[in-house]
């Protein structure tokens, strides 16, 4: 980062979380990773114009995601609250998986090959990126641990002990105690120095070997990450205070330049390659701050976000009766020399302790009045998961008409109070609702219509919705208007979990005693007390650890010896197999697609029978657990002609397998906006499902396949495979059909 009298100014917005933004990195071909409380990491791509566009989605953790880290191969590494870090290729397809830790995964990072990771349960773990074993644990305290690796090849500790450790191999070799008087949260590392921050509101440089250089004060609250620019010249840190702080790093000391305001708290900074820097922030969005005029966002949306940052955090401070923090205020003496960028721009000013709202009409600023709490009537909100109990400025009754089966025909209770973040708002809502994000938007707008007074309840998902509010009538409410449709897209893959491993159990001891004792395949008395084991902890739904010796009378013993016309039921157990998430040993290093491969030459071999029934299902349960489904998705080309082989069974419930599988792969296919071949050859085959299925379950979750990859369709490429399968011809035949099938191709139609 060169010398800039420039002050950091917005640049762009990375808006596609449905969460808060916890953490991002930079890959090695300049891709921006970020990761969120929405389970889901997104990559993005700076196209040709400049501007930052999503290039994929994926989904495989299946809790927060708090860390990730680049790695050398091109892709990334990522820690989550599920205790699990998975190392990404390029392409953002897993190539590894990592287990062990028994907390959440709060800090990683690569380091030659090894990988050091810090977790919830006091540990760091080494591990070696090979074969994603531990090599050793060290002690590093207690609670959250955040790891860094220093330029001499050490690794360093922090905790909520608040001690530093500096480690070499196993051997601890300095301890700081006391080193922040709360939790570390995070260290940035340069060539001769590193920095910490912590939940005591400081920031801390410190020598290689760990001697404080000094402390240095500015944010208000809780710090949560800390960062060097590129260069070494800056230092970045942000928190809970809503501020991305810029400092100025002179030998050893460091002099706050800048303090950018955010609407939220920020988790996150992370420097770019050419000075700029990456904010992860609380509402979800990513947003990328540059000093370079060329790579600013327009002023109008530069405008409107510090406006909206300001009035967060005075309405905050209102509602709290705390203080808004002075330094984040322009001083009323610089009034006279501070011009507006546009009428109607509010702006607040200091004034001898209180703060002042303004407004600039064009030649000069008029005072509003001065930012005070609220003598507004409250209204009590019991509290739930996404909201807390307390007293709002309002408690909307929104109306979720439509069908109760997809959730509708209900009132939901809605609070915000006035200057809340109105996407956050939004995105809780949404989520404890469970209604599709299509509806993110219009939650927004009615909030932001009608947080000004008793209002009617809106209504979503309704026909009969009230059209918009004219701008002449500002005080009718603004009702949401209808999703484009209940029924897609769907963002989860169905699984097949009906029956009991226990009773599918019962079998395979029963056909097992059927072989001579010189068979293979036959389970010696030992083996067969393995399985009862195995099918209770496949039903218990905690699901603990399963043992090698069970894995391996079931994978190898059975799968690989007995004969065609018994293997149904080692099958049938597979698919609840698949289910638990050590099912994703089996789909790692180079033979990571072989079960499938076999499960789809098995299922050719009996389509219209009992095993080709249960390897169909056992395919369909490849969705469920990240590596194994992007193990499919990495053979789509043989996974997706397979399960559209299926439209010849005389057996329906073969077929509706198939059309399960094709749901899944929608799903997942979807994630890869990039996708264009993958896409087209999906649409084939539901094309050619559909011209023959006459069962309306099937053919719904066909419909439910087709809907999902027309939503989602970026590139074209699933609008010109629907104009050359004759999709329009297919779905006109639904117009008679029951109400699902016909609302649903219905839906279709209008988006094609």
């Amino acid at each position: 980062m060169g010398e800039s009298s420039q002050d950091f100014e917005l640049g762009a917005q990375l808006q596609g979380h449905e969460k808060a933004c916890r953490c991002a990195c930079v890959l090695t071909d300049g891709r921006i990773a970020t990761g969120a409380l929405d389970e889901h990491v997104l990559v993005w791509k700076k196209s040709e114009d400049g501007s930052w566009l999503e290039d994929k989605r994926m989904h495989y953790h299946t809790d927060y995601v708090y860390c990730l880290a680049a790695s050398s191969n091109g892709g990334f590494y990522s820690g989550a609250k599920d205790k699990t870090i998975y190392r990404m290729d390029a392409e953002g397809s897993p190539m590894l998986q990592f287990e062990g830790h028994e907390g959440p995964v709060c800090s990683v990072q690569e380091a030659g090959m090894e990988l050091i990771s810090g977790s919830w349960d006091g540990t760091a773990r080494v591990w070696d990126l090979e074969s994603g074993l531990v090599k050793y644990t060290l002690a590093a305290g207690n609670h959250a641990v955040c790891v860094a690796t220093l330029p001499t090849g050490e690794v360093v500790t922090g905790s909520q002990a608040k001690a530093i450790k500096i480690w070499r191999g196993e051997e601890c070799i300095n301890t700081v105690e006391e080193a922040h008087a709360d939790i570390i949260r995070s260290f940035a590392v340069h060539t001769s120095c590193f920095a910490t921050c912590s939940n005591d509101t400081t920031v801390k440089l410190w020598t290689l070997d760990g001697i404080p250089v000094g402390t240095f004060n500015g944010h208000s609250t809780f710090v949560f990450d800390v960062s060097f620019s590129e260069d070494g010249k800056y230092v970045f840190s942000c928190g809970d205070d809503k501020g991305l702080k810029i400092w100025k790093k002179e030998d050893y000391g460091l002099t706050c330049e800048q303090t950018v305001l955010h609407s939220s708290s920020v988790w996150g900074c992370v420097p770019l390659p050419n000075g700029d820097v990456l904010s992860c922030c609380q509402d979800g969005v990513a947003r990328i701050w540059t000093r370079d005029p060329a790579r600013m966002a327009p002023e109008a949306e530069r405008q409107a976000h510090e406006q909206m940052a300001q009035m967060a955090i005075a309405e905050e401070s209102s509602r709290s009766g705390g203080a808004i923090p002075m330094d984040n205020v322009t001083d009323i003496s610089e009034m006279p020399r501070t011009v507006g960028k546009k009428n109607g721009e509010i702006k607040m000013f200091k004034d001898k302790g209180s703060v002042w709202a303004y407004t600039w009409n064009g030649r000069y600023w008029d005072c509003v009045g001065e930012v005070t709490g609220s003598a507004k009537q409250k209204v009590a909100f019991e509290g739930d998961d996404y909201f807390k109990a307390g007293e709002y400025d309002y408690v909307f009754d929104v109306d979720l008409s439509g069908d109760a089966a997809v959730g509708g025909g209900r009132m939901a209770k809605l609070p915000f109070n006035d200057g809340g973040n109105v996407m956050v708002t939004a995105q809780n809502f949404v989520a404890r609702e469970k209604l599709h994000i299509s509806y993110l938007n219009q939650i927004m707008d009615f909030i932001r219509a009608n947080a000004v007074g008793d209002k009617p309840a809106p209504v979503l998902g309704s026909e009969a919705a009230a059209p918009p509010p004219k701008p002449s009538a500002p005080s009718q409410p603004a009702a949401p208007p209808a999703a484009a449709s209940k029924h897609f897209p769907v963002l989860e893959v169905l699984l097949d979990r009906a029956g009991k491993p226990d009773v599918v159990v019962n079998k395979l001891i029963e056909l097992n005693g059927q072989f001579p004792d010189d068979f293979a395949g036959k389970m010696n008395p030992t083996e067969t007390t393995y399985l009862p084991i195995l099918a209770g902890k496949l039903m218990m739904k905690d699901r603990d650890e399963i043992r090698m010796c069970e894995r391996e009378v079931l994978w190898l013993k059975l799968k690989e010896n007995w004969p065609q016309d018994k293997m149904f039921p080692v099958y049938d157990l597979l698919r609840f197999y698949l289910l638990h998430r050590n099912s994703s040993e089996l789909f790692k290093g180079n033979g990571r697609t072989a079960h499938i491969a076999a499960a789809i030459d098995a299922m050719g071999k009996d389509i219209n029978g009992p095993l080709g029934l249960c390897a169909a299902r056992f395919l369909v349960n490849v969705f469920a657990q990240p590596t194994p489904k992007y193990a499919a998705y990495d053979r789509r080309q043989l996974v997706i002609p397979a399960f559209e082989s299926l439209h010849v069974s005389t057996n329906a419930k073969v077929r509706q397998a198939g059309a399960t599988g094709l749901l899944n792969m929608s799903v997942t296919v979807a994630e890869k906006p990039a996708e264009v071949e993958g896409k087209a050859q999906l649409i084939g085959a539901i094309a050619t499902m559909l011209k023959v299925e006459t069962e309306a379950e099937a053919q719904y979750r066909l419909l439910g396949a087709l809907g999902t990859a027309v939503v989602k369709d970026t590139s074209g490429a699933v609008k010109t495979a629907c104009g050359a399968s004759g999709i329009n011809e297919l779905l006109a035949k639904f117009s008679g059909a029951e109400d699902r099938l016909k609302q649903a191709s219905a839906d279709i139609l209008k988006l094609l």
